[in-house]
């Protein structure tokens, strides 16, 4: 299973203390149907449907979490009280933790309106290739709702923080790394980049014979690794150039 995510400028309906709606809490429409987004996705109604179905008779609660920091406990900042599909979208209510100081920030930034995009972690069950308005798409069918939360980065380039890297750009990265053989899969379905290799000694005392430094035992050097909010773009990138490519 390769997790995407999909960030879109979201409707914020209300914030805790309008709306009818208690401290820590938020409605927003997370998800848009029928148009064709930057990544040339286009959602179609009934998409969330079943996913929403086995959250419910599952008894667990869908996470909010702040731009995909899976890896991050602070960054679970909360969790959906109520979701549904409505004429346009995903509309979802939830509750963020105030007693977390990410949460009770975030809530902050909804607030004063200094964050007003959301995104939601998926997988895809059915999808296909479309033609909308003469615009070749990819249609999402069927999705399994994984999470959804507060980011600052959107779709539309143009809404970018500076310093972000356009889906251009993403993209021109993702196919020189594929052309070079950097990119890998390891078994849990996620992508890291591969440690170069370590520096080929050609003189002087062999290595074995060379005391480490600092008096702990020498190994080969391992990559860092991506976060999930990375794995999750790098995926989506290069998922969506092997579609072009075809």
């Amino acid at each position: 299973m390769i997790v995407q995510t999909k960030n879109f400028d979201a409707s914020i309906k209300a914030v805790g203390g309008s709306g009818g709606l208690s401290a820590g809490q938020f409605t927003a429409l997370v998800a848009v149907f029928g148009n064709v987004d930057h990544g040339g996705d286009v959602i179609v109604p009934g998409a969330f449907k079943d996913s929403l179905a086995q959250w419910e008779e599952s008894g667990a609660p869908i996470p909010v979490i702040w731009s995909h920091q899976w890896a991050d406990p602070m960054a679970h900042i909360g969790h959906v009280l109520a979701a549904e599909e409505t004429a346009d979208g995903l509309l979802i209510t939830a509750q963020l933790d105030l007693d977390n100081p990410t949460g009770a920030q975030v809530f902050k930034l909804l607030d004063q309106k200094r964050v007003k995009e959301f995104s939601f972690g998926y997988d895809v069950r059915e999808a296909g290739p479309v033609t909308v308005n003469g615009q070749d798409a990819f249609e999402l069918r069927q999705l399994d709702l994984i999470e959804a939360g507060p980011t600052l980065r959107g779709m539309n380039p143009e809404t970018q923080l500076l310093g972000t890297k356009s889906d251009d750009e993403i993209r021109r990265i993702v196919r020189e790394e594929i052309a070079a053989d950097k990119v890998v899969e390891d078994t849990t379905g996620t992508a890291e980049l591969e440690a170069p290799p370590d520096p080929i000694e050609t003189s002087g005392t062999p290595p074995e014979s060379s005391p480490p430094q600092g008096g702990e035992p020498s190994g080969p050097s391992k990559s860092a690794g991506l976060s999930h909010a990375q794995v999750a773009a790098w995926a989506t990138a290069a998922e969506l150039i092997l579609m072009e490519e075809r």
